[in-house]
């Protein structure tokens, strides 16, 4: 008999299973989790895939390594940047000196230009402005004491510092021409006290007759006479002058000149000592002012090895190894003697002269030769510029 076959039931095999709210919420959660993820990882992928993805990375490499090389931009700053404070200016230099001399009535009208267009600053670097002539009178308003009280200021002197802005607006350098001791008007001040005496009296000392236009001098011992100096010369240096020009800065000369006496200072101190202790004082004051200072003599001066002019030394000695050499042709008269050279009429010999004059300061301890030659026609210039080129010297003053 065959055996029988048991059916096995199950009593829930088709009941309804029930699907509950904490599990739905959960298969939600994770359908949401994964369409995030895969939108996220969509771009990449198709950066990946179509080398959009390696071509950014190169360029980040790349800009890393620029800002690794590149400084840091500083960060703007609302607070306002302090104003650079302005150098100082070094004092002038008298070691390319090439210049003319403005004449005085072209100075007092300010008509420049039309003067200085033979002479542009490509060519002529600087221009020379006579602030205080050999008569005692002062070109520029100064508050000097005794200038006014003596009226020695010109009439329609010029403002300084308006005409050195003029001038530097041109393209020039300034240098101011002072005289020194040689002055007939200041001498009248403080009761004659800085005055050269005629024998240690009460008189003054004239250098000719004064019938035949004698005049007196000031007294270079006197520390009112240097004191007036030394105010022009400051004042011209706060005006924006670059250089000055000192000239006079000696004893008289004329006649009777071993009349002249200086009162007891002279007892005190050598009469070379006391020029070359005013200009070296008066120097470093102006270099403080940012302006060079210089001085002139004429060339006679260095032909002898002594002069009295210069209490019996030579002017290189007293003034330094920069010197302005006066060597106009006109100045020598009707005559030149230099060594062994004799000149006449040098005045008409321009190139002539200058030669003659230059040889005999061959041996004249002179670091720099500022010459200054003698304005005239263009020809006349260009044989005193010719002479000094041959010679060597490249700086000069045209007057």
């Amino acid at each position: 008999m065959a055996k029988r076959i048991k059916i096995k039931r199950y009593r829930h095999i088709y009941r309804r299973r029930r699907f509950s709210g904490v599990k739905f919420t959960a298969v939600l959660l994770a359908v949401a989790a994964a369409a995030f993820v895969g939108a996220s990882l969509y771009r990449p992928l198709c950066d990946f895939f179509s080398g959009r993805l390696l071509a950014e990375l190169e360029r980040e490499k790349n800009a890393s390594s620029s800002e690794a090389l590149d400084p840091p931009a500083p960060e703007e700053s609302s607070a306002p940047e302090p104003e650079a404070e302005e150098p100082e200016a070094p004092p002038a230099s008298l070691e390319t000196l090439r210049a003319v001399e403005i004449p005085r009535e072209v100075l007092l009208s300010g008509d420049f230009a039309a003067f200085l267009e033979a002479f542009p600053p490509e060519e002529t670097k600087s221009v020379v402005l006579e602030l205080k002539a050999a008569d005692g009178s002062v070109l520029f308003q100064t508050e000097a004491e005794l200038a006014v009280n003596q009226n020695a200021v010109e009439p329609g002197a010029v403002n300084l510092a308006e005409t050195v802005d003029i001038l530097h607006g041109m393209g020039y350098q300034v240098a101011g021409r002072i005289g020194a001791f040689r002055d007939p008007k200041a001498p009248y001040a403080f009761d004659r006290s800085s005055a050269v005496k005629y024998m240690d009296t009460g008189l003054s000392w004239v250098d000719n007759d004064p019938n035949a236009g004698g005049n007196p001098w000031l007294n270079p011992y006197a520390p009112q006479a240097q004191d007036y100096i030394r105010q022009l010369v400051l004042e011209a240096a706060g005006a924006g002058v670059d250089t000055v020009l000192l000239e006079y800065v000696q004893f008289p000369e004329g006649i009777g000149t071993r009349l002249a006496t200086y009162g007891e200072w002279e007892s005190r101190m050598e009469r070379s000592e006391v020029l070359r202790t005013f200009v070296d004082s008066l120097r470093e004051e102006a270099e403080q002012e940012g302006t060079a200072l210089a001085c002139a003599v004429p060339a006679s001066a260095m032909f002898g090895e002594e002069d009295e002019r210069y209490g019996g030394a030579r002017p290189a000695e007293i003034f330094g190894g920069t010197l302005i050499v006066e060597m106009m042709p006109s100045l020598f008269g009707e005559q030149l003697i230099a060594g062994d050279t004799t000149i006449y009429y040098p005045g008409d010999k321009p190139y002539e002269t200058i030669q003659a004059v230059l040889r005999q300061l061959d041996d004249a301890d002179v670091s720099t030769l500022i010459a200054m030659i003698e304005s005239g026609s263009s020809q006349f210039i260009e044989k005193e510029l010719r002479a000094l080129a041959e010679h060597g010297v490249e700086n000069y003053i045209i007057r």
